[in-house]
């Protein structure tokens, strides 16, 4: 495909989803988080990109769970959760 100066074709275009608000992906994050138990991670894992032979590609689906978290259509991407609790130091913390 070539492109004169005058008329690059705009992001809607090449982009493979239409414009997805953010806020959605946070919403989803916190859905999740919520029902997480006390002192657990969470690991989430991308797809490959699996090839179909050694010089071509599948086309590549993204993990459907990792997509609706946060909205990567990235292969070989992770998304950590490792909730940090502070707590208050005590007068006998160093005794």
């Amino acid at each position: 495909m070539q492109f004169s100066e005058n008329k690059l074709p705009s992001l809607v275009h090449i982009m493979k989803y239409k414009n997805i608000d953010n806020r959605l992906f946070i919403e989803n994050r916190k859905k999740f988080v919520a029902q997480m138990k006390p002192n657990s991670i969470a690991i989430f894992r991308s797809n490959y990109e699996f090839n179909r032979n050694g010089d071509a590609s599948m086309d590549f689906k993204q993990n459907s769970d990792f997509f609706w978290l946060c909205g990567i259509d990235q292969e070989d991407s992770f998304w950590y959760y490792i909730p940090i609790v502070l707590k208050k130091p005590t007068e006998n913390a160093y005794s």
